[in-house]
């Protein structure tokens, strides 16, 4: 398989060849979003670059008036006024018993994956290796491991029905 030299190169071994794979980035969030080729248009991609602007914009301006939600390295509460992006970080990373900015990447990846359910029946969110995914079809997503002979040599099957 090739392999590149950047930190995102695993996005080249993308082998849906059902989908239609663009990108979208906002500061640090980096998005690669795959859904049915049939259903692609640039006003969907626009849509997401619009709707990833705008839960960027709710979660920079809830860590203004909650500055513990960013740096806390434990599950934390969030205030009334949390925008639902938060919850869902607030919510994951009581689960896993981690700060709530550890669920940053997933949370936004869910956001626009469900957002996009609404348009194609496939859909492969993935943003920095937090992945949603809704499929008709079975998948394999591989495991990147670092130097580790693993990586790229192992994979994780996913059957449709354990799907969004």
């Amino acid at each position: 398989m090739a392999k590149g030299n950047g930190p995102r190169d695993y996005r080249l071994l993308h082998l849906g060849s059902d989908l239609q794979y663009f990108a979208v980035k906002v500061k640090e969030t980096d998005l690669s979003i795959g859904i049915d080729s049939r259903d692609y248009s640039d006003d969907l991609s626009i849509l997401c670059y619009r709707e990833t602007i705008k839960i960027r914009r709710q979660l920079e301006e809830y860590l203004i008036i909650h500055p513990q939600f960013k740096t806390s390295l434990i599950p934390i509460e969030t205030l009334p006024e949390a925008p639902v992006t938060a919850n869902q970080m607030a919510a994951a990373a009581a689960i896993a018993g981690v700060g709530p900015m550890a669920a940053v990447a997933g949370a936004i990846a869910d956001h626009i994956g469900q957002m996009l359910r609404q348009y194609s029946q496939n859909v492969i969110v993935e943003n920095g290796g937090d992945i949603y995914l809704a499929t008709t079809r079975e998948r394999i997503i591989a495991v990147y491991a670092g130097d580790s002979p693993f990586s790229y040599n192992i994979g994780i099957k996913i059957k449709p029905e354990t799907t969004a």
